[in-house]
């Protein structure tokens, strides 16, 4: 990193540590951030590389190195003088590459949302593998969701999740969160060009899923969560979220359609409720007792100024269900 790079970022990192009232704020080394002039009307964002010289673009998209969408709309809420800010990256040699193809497809999406104030600063749409006018696949579910997490005497979001969806007393918290009768989870956003095949997978394989799912009684409202338990704050949370609904809204919108057998074991089934033409809005949930401290209700505000009302960006604190089965383990 340069030194008037180094500069910039400890100028940056001040504001939005102050905004924050957080000592501790810090960005990812991999990203650069520089000023465009004198003041912070221009910034400009590089996601570098990582300490194994790999592009911080292929990483998991909820880590903080490549979650640019969270970095963005801190900045925004934070710095008010900003009135543009430009994406840069370092590209892999692999543009197939499927966390990449990924992180295209939320640039795509992003730019088009926020093309005010957000401005992509090289070419990427020929790399991206998804067209405008063409129609892909998503996959279902195959099976029913391992149980196996349910032994495991550490606690983690996987067993967590299962907890939730088996226990009477959280499926109706969920329930009432979601104003319905049913709730899901792993709903699949694997996406494919072609048949739901390996080979023809364009995203992140077929395991990548949502945590929690459901729709509502007039069968017009989809509610997704995003859990995660409070040891895991990440500014990538609001870019994991912001990407499964821009996948929702890619199937309700035609652009993307389920494919895959019905599997019998597998109630409900998402193909029967998340449909062209039914569902009308996508409320997104960040599910956790605690989120990364950028991660405010000034953040979401922006999200859903831009995105409302077809999309809603909510934040909800499980805290009941968690202690409710706490104390269930403990009898």
């Amino acid at each position: 990193m340069k030194k008037n790079d180094t500069v910039m970022r400890k100028l940056l990192l001040d504001c939005v540590k102050k905004w924050s009232n957080n000592i501790r704020v810090r960005f990812p080394d991999s990203i650069i951030f520089r000023l465009v002039g004198t003041d912070f009307a221009e910034i400009e964002m590089i996601i570098g590389r990582n300490r194994n010289n790999k592009p911080s673009v292929t990483a998991n998209m909820q880590s903080d190195a490549s979650a640019f969408e969270g970095w963005a709309l801190v900045l925004k809420a934070s710095i008010v003088e900003l009135k543009k800010l430009t994406l840069t990256w370092d590209e892999p040699l692999d543009k197939n590459d499927k966390h990449y193809q990924r992180f295209l497809y939320r640039v795509e999406k992003f730019s088009v949302i926020f093309q005010s104030w957000f401005y992509v600063g090289q070419s990427y749409r020929k790399a991206l593998r998804i067209k405008l006018g063409s129609k892909y696949k998503v996959n279902v579910p195959i099976k029913k969701r391992d149980q196996s997490y349910l032994k495991s005497t550490a606690d983690n979001e996987r067993k967590l999740e299962q907890q939730m969806i088996n226990d009477s007393v959280c499926r109706q918290w969920l329930k009432e969160k979601v104003g319905g009768s049913m709730i899901g989870n792993q709903l699949p956003v694997g996406v494919f060009d072609g048949n739901v095949a390996k080979g023809n997978a364009i995203f992140t394989g077929q395991a990548s899923a949502i945590d929690l799912w459901g729709v509502n009684e007039e069968g017009d409202e989809l509610s997704i969560f995003e859990l995660k338990l409070p040891s895991n704050k990440k500014v990538g949370i609001v870019s994991e979220l912001f990407f499964y609904s821009m996948v929702m809204g890619d199937i309700i919108n035609g652009r993307f359609s389920f494919e895959g057998k019905r599997c019998m074991e597998v109630d409900p089934w998402p193909p029967d409720y998340i449909r062209v033409g039914k569902i009308k809005k996508i409320k997104a949930f960040i599910l956790t007792t605690a989120t990364h401290c950028l991660i405010n209700d000034n953040v979401l505000k922006i999200l859903n100024d831009a995105l409302s009302p077809k999309f809603v960006f909510l934040r909800s604190d499980p805290s009941e269900c968690s202690l409710h089965i706490k104390n269930k383990e403990a009898l």
